[in-house]
């Protein structure tokens, strides 16, 4: 299709008007040419299902509602008709070159790109300063033309940049290069992605969705550049769980392609794993993982003391940063480099950076090791986007998505959008839709889709929604608020779980007084459940149940005798053996840890968590507590005599963190700790742990 006859659908996508005057003059050609290029459209529309363009007898030219649904089924066939402006050659050359491994005349370019050699050598000084924005250089040689002598990893590494992370790969023109010129072997992209899920299924892990893509595109344009015979032959020796992930990955590569990559390709995997990608282990021995939970809300309770700002209800700021942290201590996510963000927070944030090295020393005596500058910075990130929730706890904005992408993507980042801020995601859109937006449609357009207009305000984010892109968004919604910006369609009235519920309650003991409380009861499980309370199953995989799903009446035992520690542990944990969630091997476990690194699970005063190892016996995600009818001593000094023990069951390192979390914050509060003192019996316990419980906002 002709570059003039995409930009004709893009134009007659907008909500204006048309004529064929109006079009001819746009694009200086008849009016002739005009209809020509509308019966070009008409047939493209026939051919997917959509009504045709009418021209009306005053030349004015109508299309139907759905007419610019029609623009996610158009692509360049070929760059004789489309072609491309200088912008594209430039990308289009730099591609062809890097993907070659010899020589390329002036003369072979031309014809690839169906330009004049004329052409070709004026846009050579533009295509010298594009490719050494990548560091490479572009070599010149009388009789044999143009090569790129550059190491591979540099060039892959330029490739990636410049078709995936730099542009989108959704644009018209990029996808046409990575069908034609990058990715010749479609096949081998779902092979590609069905390795990656096979390693983590293996070993337990779970890539970052933008690590995911990231390590997709690097694997396809390896397996493309080894298939053609180019593989890495430097690279110093990598080590760690990321070589064997390597190892693996080639392995099975081997298997299904036709490619035979030799050590330093392992190396090099390994290496760009470590150093570029994030990813969660979601099996570990580690008796620290918990404690680094428990150390993250000691570090947000201090930080929150030192700002004058109360951060420790926010979940989201304890989930990321207990998983930051663990990250850090397994040295999964190695960072070195400042980047403009970092930059811009150090200018602007001096007070959250005071807060955080104020406090930053509790992480630094856990870890037993220094932490760098890089590592410290990007906790305070953590913290500042926290701020900027509270900030804006009582302010929804309403955005609406610009993705070209498939509807699972679309709706995964529509996920992260509202889990992570106070944000309406009231539309889903194409980018050639955009222009049919009116101011009042939303407060804010967020596009994974370079724009550069819109109707509305907007801001561009990669696809991949990176720590930068979390602080441009919060920085695009304070603006907003600072400037009092009152979102579109906001209702004057708020409605909330606890205002519904205290309307309902005095109605049920007037109208209903013996059967109040039953029917209060199934009432509140609707509500909750309207406003997204209640919990998934426990026996799903995902769920991550609130602390009172978890303690119920069963796993509550009060008043229990108990000589020392040991027996406080062996008994805290009955009730996790008496229903299958734990193997005796586990409380065995759970005692040895003690006996060797001490009273590590003595972590607020009056309470001790006992846990093992995930692979010790643990089953299936579950907590039990006993009440000592006399407090013991477990060992620290400051935190004796412990009253309270709770043994934790964990199967992966997530799903038990919102029950400990809201135990931490729980604990916090002298009201609650007093009615769990003077609970007569389980079921009052649990009773009294679900009421607080649901006064936590975990905004």
């Amino acid at each position: 299709m002709k570059r003039r006859t995409l930009n004709l659908i893009k134009e007659l996508s907008k909500p204006s008007d048309h004529s064929l005057s109006e079009l001819a003059n746009t694009y200086h050609v008849t009016e002739r040419t005009i209809r020509n290029d509308i019966k070009a459209i008409n047939d493209f529309l026939s051919k997917y299902g959509f009504d045709n363009i009418s021209i009306e007898k005053n030349s004015m030219i109508h299309v139907s509602r759905d007419f610019s649904s029609c623009q996610k089924y158009l692509k360049i066939d070929n760059l004789y008709d489309y072609k491309p402006n200088q912008r594209e050659r430039v990308i289009a050359v730099s591609c062809i070159l890097l993907m070659e491994s010899t020589y390329i005349t002036i003369s072979d370019l031309a014809e690839a790109l169906y330009v004049s050699r004329t052409t070709i050598t004026n846009d050579l000084v533009e295509i010298k300063r594009y490719l050494q924005s990548f560091q490479i250089i572009l070599h010149t040689h009388q009789n044999k033309g143009l090569c790129i002598q550059n190491d591979e990893m540099a060039i892959r590494e330029a490739l990636l940049r410049m078709l995936t992370l730099d542009n989108d790969p959704n644009d018209l023109f990029i996808s046409f290069l990575l069908n034609t010129v990058v990715f010749k072997h479609e096949s081998n992209r779902s092979i590609v992605h069905n390795i990656i899920s096979e390693i983590e299924n293996e070993y337990h892990i779970q890539f970052t969705n933008d690590s995911f893509q990231i390590l997709n595109d690097y694997l396809c344009l390896m397996v493309e550049r080894n298939m053609r015979g180019m593989y890495v032959t430097e690279h110093y020796t990598s080590f760690g769980d990321e070589y064997h992930y390597a190892q693996d990955i080639l392995r099975y590569l081997c298997q299904y392609c036709d490619i035979q990559p030799n050590e330093k390709e392992a190396n090099a995997l390994g290496y760009w794993t470590k150093n570029m990608l994030h990813y969660t282990l979601l099996v570990s021995n580690d008796r620290e993982t918990i404690a680094i939970q428990v150390l993250t809300r000691k570090l947000i309770e201090y930080v929150s003391n030192d700002l004058n700002m109360d951060l420790t209800r926010d979940y989201q700021l304890y989930e990321n940063l207990s998983n930051h942290l663990n990250s850090i201590y397994h040295e999964s996510i190695v960072e070195t480099t400042e980047n403009p963000v970092i930059q811009d927070i150090r200018k602007t944030q001096k007070t959250v950076i005071q807060a955080v090295n104020n406090n930053i020393g509790i992480v630094r005596e856990f870890f037993e090791r220094p932490l760098s500058d890089i590592d410290i910075m990007y906790i305070v990130i953590h913290f500042c986007a926290a701020i900027e929730r509270y900030k804006t706890t009582k302010i929804n904005y309403n955005v609406i998505l610009v993705c070209n992408a498939g509807i699972g993507t679309s709706q995964l980042i529509q996920a992260k959008l509202v889990k992570y801020f106070h944000v309406n995601v009231v539309g889903i859109i194409s980018s050639y839709e955009i222009q049919s937006l009116k101011p009042n449609s939303a407060d804010l357009l967020i596009s994974v889709i370079p724009i550069y207009d819109a109707p509305i305000e907007f801001i561009n984010i990669s696809a991949y929604l990176t720590e930068d892109d979390y602080i441009l968004i919060g920085n695009k919604l304070t603006e907003l608020r600072l400037h009092n910006h009152t979102p579109v369609n906001l209702h004057n009235t708020e409605v909330s779980e606890l205002g519904i519920l205290d309307a309902i309650r005095p109605v049920l003991l007037n109208s209903v007084p013996d059967q109040a409380e039953d029917v209060y009861e199934e009432i509140k499980r609707a509500v909750r459940r309207y406003f997204n309370k209640v919990q998934p199953p426990l026996d799903n995989e995902s769920a991550s149940p609130f602390l009172h799903h978890l303690l119920t009446p069963d796993f509550i035992t009060l008043d229990v005798k108990c000589e020392d520690w040991r027996s406080a542990i062996r008994k805290s944990a009955q009730s996790l053996l008496k229903f299958g969630y734990i193997e005796n091997r586990y409380v065995a476990s759970m005692i040895r840890s003690v006996e060797e690194y001490g009273p590590y699970i003595e972590i607020a005063p009056g309470l001790a968590i006992p846990h093992a190892g995930l692979n010790d016996g643990s089953y299936k995600i579950g907590m039990s507590m006993i009440r000592l009818s006399k407090p013991i001593p477990f060992g620290i000094e400051e935190l004796d005599p412990v009253r309270y023990v709770v043994t934790l069951s964990s199967i992966n390192q997530k799903n038990h963190l919102r029950a400990l979390f809201h135990l931490l914050s729980l604990w916090q509060n002298d009201k609650f700790l007093n009615e769990l003192d003077n609970a007569v019996t389980p079921k009052e316990a649990n009773k009294i742990i679900e009421k607080f419980e649901y006064t936590l906002s975990d905004y």
